[in-house]
Order: C-alpha cells, then sequence, then structure tokens
C-alpha cells in the first residue's frame, strides 16, 4: 500500500523540500500544486498549475483520482507575505490574494478533500503551515498575520469537529515551522524599515545564519505525518 500526498506550494521552499523528501520513498505518490511549474524526475510526482490565489480556480477544484493507499494527506502550504505595509497604504489586489491563498484556499481545499475522501478505511491527514506571526502583532503584517491567525483557528475547530463526530483515523495540524530559509525571507530583508520595523531582527538572523533549511524543516513534518497521535494540533517545531 502506498501514501498520497496533495501538497500546495511545491515550487520552492518548504513545498519543495517535502516532494524531494518524499520521493526518496518509492511508496509515496505525490500530486503538486502551484502558480509556477515544476519538474521533479520521478513518475511519483504529478503536477498541476494552478494559481491559489483565484478563487474560481479553487472553488471548482477536485482533487485527481487515486486507489490503492492507506493514507491521504493533505499539506497547505502555499502562502504569500505582501502587502508589506501599513493599513491604508496597501495594495489591495495584494490583499486580496494573500488572504485567498493563505486563508480561503487552504479552507476550501480542506473542505472537498474531506468531502471527496470520506471512507474511515485509511487515514487522512491534514497538516497545515501555520506561523508564530498569528500570535505576533508585526506592524506592517496586518494581513499576514491575521490570515495566519485564522488558519490556526481553523484547525482547531477542524480537530474539534473530528472529535465529535468521532472520525476514525482522521487528524488536523496546524505547523508553526520556524524560520526558514525561503523566499519569504528575501522579501523581508528587501523592505524598507518604515514599512515594518522589525526588518532588521529578520537581516541579524540571516547574517548569523539561523534560518533553517526547507530540507530538514520537511523532515520534521513527515514525522508527525508519519506518528500523528503523537503531537498537539498547533505545534511548533522549534519546540519539539
Amino acid at each position: 500500500m502506498k501514501t498520497v500526498y496533495f501538497i500546495t506550494g511545491t515550487s520552492s521552499g518548504i513545498g519543495q523540500g517535502l516532494v524531494e523528501e518524499l520521493l526518496k520513498n518509492d511508496g509515496n505518490q505525490i500530486f503538486g500544486f502551484s502558480r509556477s511549474s515544476v519538474t521533479f524526475e520521478s513518475k511519483n510526482y504529478v503536477h498541476e498549475q494552478i494559481d491559489l490565489s483565484k478563487q474560481e480556480n479553487v472553488i471548482d477544484f477536485t482533487f485527481p483520482k487515486v486507489e490503492n493507499f492507506d493514507k491521504i494527506v493533505l499539506i497547505n502550504n502555499a502562502g504569500l507575505l505582501a502587502p508589506i505595509n501599513y493599513i491604508g497604504r496597501q495594495n489591495n489586489q495584494e490583499l486580496a490574494d494573500l488572504l485567498t491563498v493563505n486563508l480561503i484556499t487552504p479552507s476550501i481545499l480542506t473542505n472537498i478533500f474531506f468531502n471527496t475522501f470520506s471512507s474511515e478505511e485509511y487515514t487522512k491527514v491534514v497538516l497545515n503551515i501555520g506561523s508564530g506571526a498569528a500570535n505576533l502583532p508585526y506592524d506592517g503584517w496586518s494581513a499576514y498575520c491575521s490570515s495566519k491567525s485564522g488558519l490556526h483557528m481553523y484547525t482547531n475547530i477542524l480537530k474539534e469537529e473530528i472529535e465529535k463526530e468521532n472520525r476514525k483515523n482522521t487528524y488536523a495540524f496546524c505547523i508553526l515551522p520556524g524560520i526558514i530559509d525561503t523566499k519569504m525571507q528575501d522579501l523581508i530583508r528587501e523592505q524598507s524599515s518604515e514599512d515594518f520595523s522589525n526588518k532588521d531582527k529578520f537581516v541579524e538572523l540571516y547574517e548569523e545564519n539561523q534560518l533553517v533549511q526547507p530540507s530538514q524543516t520537511a523532515k520534521e513534518l513527515l514525522k508527525i505525518i508519519e506518528n500523528p497521535t503523537g503531537y498537539e494540533t498547533i505545534s511548533d517545531l522549534r519546540n519539539l
């Protein structure tokens, strides 16, 4: 039997790291979704190019047909950070795109996931990529912090519903990965301190080589999926 993974945002960062790690095991079938085209030289990876900031793409989304698996996993990894600016000076399209990708899209995909894969004969795991920013009111990050806070609450409610309906072999997580060496960090360091007063903190972490590599983060996330009974719904990888 095999494990099937649906992962958003596989073109770079944590998503790319997850795919590279999963492809080391021939028992994994991975379906990746991102706005950019992606090529992994493996029969076990299938890519769908899709713009997850367009709600019409997500509302009409259907998961690929799969069979002969014992575990199926949805990882809502895709995320946006921009706009980084004070309220009143943000770009409205960037604001709409961020809220869609970070909160609306994961909510809709999770809804479709449970509607599509309702059998209790196999294990189901939804893992959302959260952020410590969900609990920190960073100036300039109103959209990002709010979207991640919403995703944390959404995951908590999902866990509550799983328990109330006594759904067997079903798990939900929102994992805080820490500060990872991704394009998002590049964007942070490019900002003006007037738009984001905590910029220097992130520059210092980068200069001191404190950023975690996506490959290491991927390994830690997969430990949770492999042993879903051993972790809290909201977990910070830095504390595990």
